[in-house]
């Protein structure tokens, strides 16, 4: 598969949950999707579907945590797809421990997943989005990054990590007409967040806290991360986007 004139957009986590649903979206609006993830059946469910739906899909099954391996994948799909034009960094974990628990292999786990993989991947793409004349770069946060979070201290460090880099690259990378911006998604409905969802307390309790009355999903983030790809946002560089119906404009929910 080859696209020269275009590139591809690389996205992270891609196999699940809100990058699955951004990859679906991106490659509706005709792009070509380079989807990196661990987990190899969820990625060719990805290809069938957007393949099946007249779309164009690269699938690389990577650890992003291993940064040779997340480089070698990056190289590999611009010189498949002809370049790099954009990139969506979604993949992550969370553990749900409190401090005490927390141990030091969760805490390194997660920086690692959530943060550090950012690092690697923005050294492995820049190189072919500055050959290309620009692009852009979208992180996606949380609203543990502004609000914190009760039980969950290395998530929270990770996502307020990848918010400053974010800023910090806006920035840096201005000069060379890339763009960076990132997401903070609220409460949103995916496989990270099973177990939360299986709480109809829990899920009360978040839709009373909730401004717009109710959790997210997947798809009432896609748009924000398109819009943060796509030429309407040409003149936005270093904003964070909440996506979270209202959350971080109430207190009283963690």
């Amino acid at each position: 598969m080859t696209d020269d004139e275009h590139g591809c957009v690389v996205v992270t986590g891609a196999a699940s949950g809100i990058c699955r649903a951004a990859g679906l979206r991106l490659a509706r609006d005709g792009l070509v999707v380079a989807a990196f993830d661990r987990d190899g059946e969820g990625l060719a469910s990805l290809r069938k579907e957007i393949e099946d739906s007249g779309g164009r899909v690269d699938i690389r099954e990577v650890d992003v945590a291993e940064p040779a391996a997340l480089r070698e994948a990056v190289d590999g799909v611009a010189r498949a797809t002809g370049g790099v034009r954009a990139v969506v960094h979604g993949a992550g974990v969370i553990v749900r421990k409190d401090l005490a628990a927390t141990t030091q292999e969760d805490w390194d786990r997660t920086l690692a997943i959530n943060l550090s993989s950012a690092f690697h991947l923005v050294r492995a793409a820049v190189p072919h989005l500055v050959a290309g004349r620009g692009g852009a770069i979208v992180m996606i946060t949380s609203t543990a990054a502004h609000r914190g979070g009760v039980g969950h201290p290395a998530y929270a460090a990770s996502k307020g990590g990848l918010l400053a880099v974010s800023r910090t690259l806006a920035v840096e990378l201005a000069p060379h007409r890339i763009r960076v911006n990132s997401v903070s998604p609220g409460v949103i409905g995916t496989a990270i967040n099973r177990d939360a969802f299986t709480d109809p307390d829990l899920i009360g309790r978040f839709d009373s806290a909730i401004p717009l009355g109710r959790t997210g999903t997947p798809r009432d983030v896609e748009d924000a991360i398109a819009f943060l790809v796509g030429p309407g946002s040409a003149y936005v560089t270093g904003i964070d986007l909440a996506v979270d119906g209202g959350l971080m404009s109430r207190t009283g929910l963690s």
